[in-house]
């Protein structure tokens, strides 16, 4: 491997980490939208949307 590629790939996974409220960074690939977090256990979403979609879908099943 060379530079060029190793910092498109740094890039890639530092575009695709969020934190969890725990302070846990976690990666979540595009195709997903929630992955759970492996320290404390609690749903860690992409976005505030698919957190409310995914809530709101809880919520009329339920």
């Amino acid at each position: 491997m060379d530079f060029k590629s190793d910092t498109k790939k740094f890039k890639m996974y530092a575009d695709n980490t969020y934190k969890c409220k725990c302070g846990h960074s976690i990666t979540i690939p595009n195709f997903i939208n929630k992955k759970i977090c492996t320290w404390c256990g609690n749903y860690v979403y992409k976005n505030k949307k698919e957190e409310f979609r995914d809530k709101l879908k809880n919520v009329m099943e339920g």
